[in-house]
């Protein structure tokens, strides 16, 4: 059964919530803010002192977790993991030509391709290549800087270009006894396309989690794990402590708490004189800045650290703020937790984290949300919050008009649940930041029982849900109202959509999978829907991609997805009748339908033999440039198997 919330309700499904109301919305005020306070703001490290009390505290939860939390680890998400750009045409420059394919208008999203329609910026296999992309008929690489390592991707502003990659053969941040990877920011001055140059190059001890940029300023979230001395992990499983006898499956929940409580009292002062003899740059994870004489120092002096109020996994998250227009700039903000769902308007940058994220949790899932403010230097920790359930991607995440609108599922599949509750079900929640909270204002619960999400766009007062297990049900939401969202129908057909795009104001265009109605899941197909009267959506057209299984990138990566000027083009994989790995191009017409307009593959551009894949596709003017592992060709857009030239990134 669906439930819809308002703010009295909300406060019963969000205990403490502190839910504030206007009178006139007629509902009563609530008051529990220093409840979730409590459980989850930060609060800034005053200094270095106050941050390895906070680390000692950690390190004794972790291991107390380890040996009697009698869980599956950690946790961790259940993700599955096109703008125009019109130009007055001066200097015989291209005045038409597709952006990478982002969630909100203003914010650019990393990817391994960009265009300003002149040239193509391209990363691949460890390479930067600067591809001549005006006029179309004379495409040709101009210039390749060797990067090394797997690039997560790249942004281009002006002159400027920044590489997000890993570099396996740095071993610069070698600890001793064991190697921590590293990843690199990589500032290349292109202002001579033929000759670009590395202006600045920054090491950072840990993985890439995701990056945008605005008005060229690059804000990148990076994650790494403190280095737990070795010497505690020896106490936690050697023989030299007392300690109580690690947790089975028969016991019950109090007998394991009394266990982590004797466990606890043990274990601190042995941590905590393990700590004293410990510099906490031998345990906090690092950074290298070559334009600073290439110093191994901390990522974050200690005050630029923030930590929740309860104790949280030894995990850093970094949010490092460049500004491509001026190579001094570098500013830094550490928080002392786990995230990898990034989200960004123009303003704010949100890092959601869907797991059992904080020590003594229940069997609930939560997912909980940092927010952040941006502009002006280094982002600003605003306000904390969390919902029950898990987040599937960025797209679970939405601002409208100062609100946060939040999608989730649920698994209440733990220990202790019964049949009934280990049935999902489905969120959408809507918070307001109320001094350092993200308090939970309203939200509708209870969505299709027993699916999970497969896909959710939000866009301004409107909401579109995806949820499948054997048919897929399309839900249209009305959030006009912040503190009334209301579903106003429902669409059930076989298979999914796993990405919507907006199509107009009354159309939505989706990338999914076909299926029966017994949830039989056959391939990929492209469809329509009219959401003109959102209390009922209809399947205006679909268009499966082949008569067997198949597949796409773009079911999973929105930047292989790309839509411009009426034609949709996207990689795909088909097994049968015949094999086919390429970019297929679709003319869409709301009346229409969807028309194949033709395929592209990259077969004979690859002269070893390698594996050839698709990656991405973009067009400029009515040329189609199809991206694969090998190198690019050359299309008409509205005939894309007349080709016009191409290249290889290798010979």
């Amino acid at each position: 059964m669906n439930k819809v919330f308002g703010c009295g309700a909300i406060l019963a499904l969000f205990v403490g919530s502190g839910c504030q109301m206007k009178a006139e919305d007629g509902v009563e005020p609530g008051d529990g803010d220093a409840i979730v306070k409590g459980r989850t703001a930060l609060h800034q490290f005053k200094n270095c002192s106050e941050m390895m009390d906070y680390l000692v505290d950690a390190a004794v939860e972790d291991i107390v977790e380890s040996r009697y939390g009698m869980q599956y680890g950690w946790g961790g998400g259940w993700g599955f993991d096109v703008g125009v750009n019109a130009t007055e045409d001066v200097g015989g420059s291209p005045s038409d030509y597709s952006t990478t394919n982002t969630q909100e208008e203003g914010v650019d999203e990393v990817d391994i391709v960009k265009t300003d329609g002149n040239y193509i910026y391209v990363v691949e296999d460890g390479e930067f290549h600067i591809v001549k992309s005006w006029p179309a008929p004379e495409t040709e690489i101009i210039s390749t800087v060797e990067l090394g390592g797997w690039a997560e991707g790249l942004f281009v502003d002006g002159d400027r270009a920044v590489v997000f990659h890993y570099d396996y053969d740095d071993r610069v941040f070698d600890r001793g006894d064991y190697y921590s990877a590293g990843f690199k920011f990589t500032v290349l001055d292109i202002s001579d396309r033929t000759e670009p140059e590395i202006v600045r190059e920054i090491d950072f001890e840990g993985s890439f989690a995701d990056a945008r940029m605005i008005d060229g300023q690059v804000y990148g979230v990076l994650r790494s794990y403190i280095n737990t001395p070795r010497e505690v992990w020896d106490l936690a499983w050697g023989d030299e402590l007392a300690l109580p006898e690690y947790s089975d499956w028969e016991e019950t929940e109090l007998e394991r708490q009394r266990k982590k409580a004797m466990a606890r009292v043990i274990l601190r002062p042995h941590i905590a004189a393990i700590y004293a003899d410990t510099e906490l740059e031998d345990i906090m994870p690092r950074m290298i800045d070559q334009s600073n004489g290439g110093e191994v120092v901390m990522t974050h002096e200690c005050h630029e650290v923030y930590r929740p109020s309860t104790l949280s996994r030894t995990a850093m998250l970094s949010l490092v703020n460049l500004d491509l227009s001026n190579d001094a700039v570098y500013e830094s903000v550490g928080l002392l937790a786990d995230g990898w769902t990034v989200y960004a308007s123009e303003d704010n940058l949100y890092i959601g984290q869907s797991s059992q994220w904080w020590w003594g949790w229940s069997n609930d899932m939560e997912t909980a949300i940092h927010k952040f403010e941006l502009g002006n230097g280094a982002p600003k920790y605003r306000a904390t919050g969390s919902v029950d359930g898990w987040m599937l991607n960025q797209f679970s995440m939405s601002e409208y008009n100062g609100y946060l609108r939040v999608a989730t599922t649920n698994f209440d599949w733990w220990w202790g649940t019964t049949a009934e509750e280990e049935e999902p079900g489905n969120n959408l929640f809507v918070l307001q930041e109320q001094e350092d909270l993200l308090v939970p204002i309203s939200g509708i619960t209870g969505l299709a029982p027993g699916e999970q999400i497969y896909s959710v766009r939000m866009m301004g007062e409107k909401a579109y849900m995806v949820t499948f297990e054997r048919v897929d049900p399309l839900f249209t939401i009305d959030l006009s109202n912040p503190y009334h969202p209301k579903l106003l129908g429902e669409l059930k057909i076989p298979g999914y959509s796993a990405y919507l795009h907006p199509l107009g104001e009354d159309h939505l265009l989706a990338v999914g999978m076909d299926g029966n109605w017994d949830g039989t899941i056959t391939g990929v197909a492209v469809s329509i829907f009219d959401v003109s009267d959102m209390s009922n959506p209809q399947l205006a057209h679909q268009y499966p991609l082949s008569d067997a299984y198949s597949y796409s990138e773009a079911l999973w990566d929105h930047h292989a997805f790309t839509f411009h000027r009426g034609v949709l083009s996207i990689p795909a994989y088909e097994y049968y009748p015949e094999y086919f790995n390429g970019l297929v191009v679709m003319d869409i017409d709301t009346t229409e339908g969807i028309t194949e307009l033709g395929r592209v593959d990259h077969y004979d551009l690859d002269s070893k033999d390698n594996n050839v894949y698709m990656r991405r596709s973009l067009y400029i003017e009515d040329n189609l440039f199809s991206l694969s592992n090998v190198g690019i060709k050359v299309s008409e857009l509205t005939e894309p198997e007349n080709e016009i030239t191409s290249v290889v990134y290798r010979q």
